[in-house]
């Protein structure tokens, strides 16, 4: 986990408030030829995944750097290089046992809250259709790669039976127009 410290100057305001209201900050920093290639991945209360790449990437001139590079700066080869790392670093952290374990917490979430739901629209269609577009809603929010399918799963329906009765849904006016 990133210590914060208010004295940075690489935390611009946006950087600050994310990281105020992140739960899980991941932060990678790696070397990279004469630059220093800082990335933080922040991953929010009930987000289902966290984002393919960082959310915020800092690029600074390392200390022992000669003057040409210091001259020429930040040029494309150096970009092409950083991809590069950030690629290795996200798939890394892709792969650590905190980042799974908040998915996982999601994913709970997620199940409880399909579980809460009504049992179905045959009683009070439109508090069924509300809460299963509010749910639906809720979950592609978070960045769920697959929303429909998670969604289905944790209901215990199939896709296309999720599909028509969120087209039933949007009928009384909830929910939002969405192509699958």
């Amino acid at each position: 986990m990133a210590t914060y410290d208010p004295r940075m100057p690489e935390l611009t305001p946006a950087l600050k408030a994310a990281w105020d209201t992140a739960t899980v900050i991941l932060d990678h920093e790696q070397q990279v030829g004469h630059w220093i290639v800082k990335a933080w991945w922040m991953l929010n209360p009930h987000e289902a995944a966290m984002s393919s790449g960082p959310t915020h990437v800092v690029i600074d001139i390392a200390p022992d750097a000669p003057s040409d590079v210091r001259r020429r700066g930040v040029t494309s080869g150096v970009m092409r290089d950083v991809e590069r790392v950030i690629g290795d670093m996200t798939r890394t952290l892709h792969e650590s046992p905190q980042t799974a374990n908040a998915a996982e917490q999601a994913r709970n979430e997620l199940t409880g809250r399909a579980q809460k739901m009504p049992p179905g629209p045959r009683g009070n269609s439109a508090a069924y259709y509300r809460a299963l577009s509010d749910l639906y809603e809720w979950w592609k929010d978070t960045g769920a790669p697959a929303p429909a399918n998670d969604v289905a799963e944790a209901l215990g329906i199939s896709k296309a039976t999720l599909w028509t009765q969120l087209r039933a849904a949007r009928s009384y006016g909830l929910g939002r127009e969405e192509e699958h």
